[in-house]
């Protein structure tokens, strides 16, 4: 699920994925190009498809936050093999030092893949790609999921890893200072479950990403809440 989450003295959109700038700092953070990723480790039959949608908030327990909403499609491509694509667009907003309100708007898009070796494991990549306050950026990770399939109640835990790299960034004035979008690793570990009613699933979960500059002595945490569902067609 694409995410772009807000800023923190500068950019933190929520899509469960975040840009941001450390405090004090003109420097920002390239995002994600999803949110929190609510998902088991069960891949769809070869021909199978399904839609969804997600809905999700961030917060840097801060003065920063923000919420997205994202579409996804998923298809089964082989045995033990899924390909999904997902939209997602949020928003957000932070009080700088002086009081005033900066609102940040973005959009990405993704293409994944989840692969299931074992019932209860998926190893799943991914890229993407999109557009926030601080210019456009693109963001390919890996991950991998761990969870208790069953046809009641499906509890997952899952972790990924990645980067974000500014195109073209664009510079911002935050703060009295002017930032601009840096390389940013990202590292997200999240936690949710699954509940399967007949041809669709109910999905909530949360989780910390870690965020840190490249090139700079920055690190960001930050929290995600996310629901969601997924109908069978």
């Amino acid at each position: 699920m694409l995410t772009i989450e807000l800023m923190r003295d500068s950019i933190f959109a929520a899509l469960a994925a975040s840009t941001l700038a450390a405090s004090g700092c003109a420097v920002a953070l390239s995002p994600p190009a999803h949110g929190l990723p609510l998902e088991s480790a069960a891949t769809l039959p070869p021909g199978q498809t399904s839609v969804g949608g997600q809905l999700g908030v961030g917060t840097d327990g801060d003065d920063g936050g923000g919420a997205y909403v994202a579409a996804r499609m998923r298809v089964g491509v082989a045995e033990h093999l899924d390909t999904s694509f997902e939209a997602t667009g949020a928003g957000g907003a932070r009080t700088d030092k002086s009081g005033a309100r900066q609102v940040i708007r973005g959009a990405a898009l993704r293409a994944g893949a989840r692969f299931n070796p074992w019932r209860h494991l998926a190893l799943t990549a991914g890229a993407g790609g999109g557009y926030t306050t601080f210019g456009s950026f693109f963001s390919p990770e890996l991950g991998v999921i761990l969870a208790y399939e069953n046809e009641h109640l499906v509890p997952f835990v899952s972790a990924r890893a990645g980067i974000s790299v500014p195109i073209a960034p664009r510079e911002v004035s935050f703060d009295g200072a002017t930032r601009e979008a840096e390389a940013t690793w990202l590292l997200q570990g999240s936690t949710g479950v699954r509940v399967p009613i007949d041809r669709a699933s109910l999905l909530a979960g949360v989780g910390l990403m870690i965020l840190d500059a490249d090139d700079q002595n920055l690190g960001f945490v930050m929290l995600d809440l996310g629901v969601g569902l997924e109908c069978m067609l």
